[in-house]
């Protein structure tokens, strides 16, 4: 009750107008205008201790509180957001852009407030969620060319395109290669024209990145050189070792590994230098690659054991997930089969993880963009009383009474409606997390972890509708592993288990980025090659069944080694159940000659 009266009086003496506290002079107000220019200065400081500038984007915070400075409080936020970016903390700089854009909007700062939206964007991108950064990004691209339609400057049209650029990197991630390319020549038409190099630079990355993920690695290296060069002139370290990482990584695909080795060393001592966990991860990973292609298997798994380690430090379960099925192939490879099943389980629960950790995610940036419409509601309110302070001053006591009355029912009702809005949402987002699992469980295979023919068939009727709008082919292939029931009896069914999950694994291992891969029951897979003819299609296929035979499970007798027989069909849209019977045809084939092979049925 003490702490109500409390709250009483000083609501009481707030609307009467008098003073709580005496106001600053003149003197004081520069002396805190410094004050306040110097914590964001030092907030701001990229090359500054991530620690420091966190301390000092706090102390701007409080400072901004106490003066009830919304442009102060608001700056110090976003610096605070920015910092929390740096260091991976990303469910707390969600929550502070969040609440610095509310500020930047009611300060009517456009501009800054565009960039805190966009950086939030970042933020959901970097935790996957790809269809919420993709919503973000295009209100945000929207807001940049409104600010750059009626105040074009350098910066304005610079924000325009580094939207494009995140823009095509959610196509990228989601599939949408085509589309993304174009998002990409967006942004490179602006950076060219304001001729802003380090945007070129990224844009090229950007390029190569696009070109690995479609398995065409060797067009790949002109543009990472590019993105190398730039960033080596211009002295930017993070781009720099970021294009020397996916260079050594495309070479040691084609199978250069004399040429991958200086490169991934630069990288590692450049990450080094500033301090780059996530590049040092990265690295680890792309010099295990390396050692493996060399053969030097034992090496390998130390460099993967320590990206692992990384990896669970900067709490990413993608990158641990990956590099739990390179571990798994590595061992199958040495003959630790038992390992290696170890390490296949390990990646598939973290993959069953990852929704849950990305639906958490979510549901913490709803709970504080929650927090944030409060806090705007309580500077409403506080507005709301100080104007009345001033007009009930020019009323009797009576009328202030009655104001106070008035005033107390009315934050009683937003207290209640904020309480029932928050009941509201807990409730919805409890049911959409429970949803999705539910769809995500529905898609997808037990005992492999792949997609399973429900997911399968929603991909492969997406896939005909892309390549009939773009008039580019694809390939669409049904799998079935030769021998299965022989494999059943000689080892029992948990045995015949085993040996799908290290074929699954395989397959994953054997397809390119674009590629598609779904157990659709039994001994069967469906694979699906976008963007390719014939000639690419023979090529990916024999790519996949080569993994395939990589594949041993050793019992008393001996060694097991499997084989694939592939139908395949080369195909520009079309009726689905269509393009299946295709495959199916060209599997009968297949199985007619023989095992370990495929057959491939042009379109007639």
């Amino acid at each position: 009750m003490q702490w109500n009266r409390i709250v009483s009086v000083s609501l009481f003496v707030a609307l009467l107008g008098l003073p709580v506290a005496a106001k600053a002079g003149p003197d004081d107000q520069t002396t805190h205008s410094t004050t306040a220019e110097a914590l964001l200065a030092q907030a701001r400081d990229a090359q500054a201790p991530a620690t420091d500038r966190a301390r000092a984007a706090h102390k701007a915070l409080e400072l901004g509180e106490r003066r009830r400075d919304r442009s102060l409080q608001a700056n110090a936020l976003y610096a605070l957001a920015q910092v929390e970016w740096t260091t991976e903390s990303l469910a707390d700089a969600l929550e502070h852009c969040q609440k610095a854009r509310i500020l930047f909007q009611q300060t009517g700062d456009a501009k800054d407030a565009a960039a805190a939206l966009r950086r939030t964007g970042d933020i959901q991108y970097r935790l996957g969620n790809y269809g919420r950064a993709m919503e973000i990004y295009l209100q945000a691209l929207g807001e940049a060319e409104a600010i750059a339609h009626h105040r074009p400057d350098h910066n304005s049209r610079l924000a325009v395109g580094h939207i494009h650029v995140t823009l095509g990197n959610v196509l990228r991630r989601t599939g949408d290669k085509t589309q993304a390319l174009e998002e990409y020549r967006a942004a490179a038409s602006i950076y060219e024209a304001e001729r802003y190099e380090l945007g070129l630079a990224g844009i090229e990355l950007n390029v190569g990145n696009l070109l690995f993920d479609m398995g065409r690695n060797r067009e790949a290296l002109a543009p990472y050189e590019k993105a190398r060069d730039l960033a080596r002139r211009l002295g930017n370290d993070e781009l720099l070792s970021m294009a020397l990482t996916n260079l050594a990584s495309t070479e040691v695909r084609l199978g250069d590994t004399a040429s991958a080795r200086p490169a991934i060393e630069e990288s590692i001592a450049i990450c080094n230098r500033i301090g780059r966990s996530r590049g040092n991860l990265h690295n680890n990973m792309t010099v295990g690659d390396l050692l493996t292609a060399e053969g030097k298997l034992g090496e390998a798994l130390v460099k993967y054991a320590v990206a692992l380690e990384l990896g669970k430090e900067l709490d990413d379960l993608p990158h641990a997930a990956e590099i739990h099925g390179r571990m798994a192939d590595v061992l199958h490879r040495l003959g630790k089969d038992r390992a290696a099943v170890d390490h296949l389980l390990a990646e598939r629960k973290i993959r069953g993880q990852i929704l849950d950790a990305e639906e958490a995610a979510r549901i913490s940036g709803l709970r504080a963009a929650h927090d944030a419409e409060r806090h705007e509601a309580e500077l409403i309110l506080m507005q709301q009383k100080e104007a009345s302070a001033r007009r009930l001053n020019r009323y009797l006591r009576l009328g202030l009474a009655l104001a106070v009355v008035l005033l107390a029912v009315a934050v009683g009702g937003l207290l209640a409606r904020a309480r029932a809005a928050r009941t509201v949402s807990r409730q919805n987002a409890e049911l959409e997390s429970a949803y999705k699992k539910m769809e995500e469980l529905s898609r997808t295979d037990e005992l492999t972890g792949l997609p399973n023919r429900r997911d399968a068939l929603l991909r492969l009727a997406e896939e005909a509708r892309r390549s009939e709008r773009s008039g580019t082919g694809f390939g669409v292939g049904i799998a079935d592993v030769d021998g299965l029931k022989a494999v059943n009896d000689r080892l029992g069914h948990q045995g015949g288990d085993r040996l799908l999950m290290l074929v699954a694994r395989a397959l994953k291992e054997g397809i390119r980025g674009p590629d598609y891969v779904a157990r659709t029951g039994g001994d069967e897979f469906l694979l699906l090659f976008p963007e390719v003819d014939r000639d690419g299609l023979r090529s990916a296929i024999e790519r996949v069944l080569q993994a395939v035979r990589r594949v041993e499970v050793q019992d008393q007798a001996g060694a097991i080694r499997p084989t694939l027989s592939v139908g395949l069909a080369v195909c520009s849209g079309g009726d689905p159940e269509i393009l299946l019977h295709r495959a199916d045809t060209a599997l009968y084939r297949a199985k007619s000659r023989g095992r370990d092979c495929f057959e491939i049925l042009d379109e007639s």
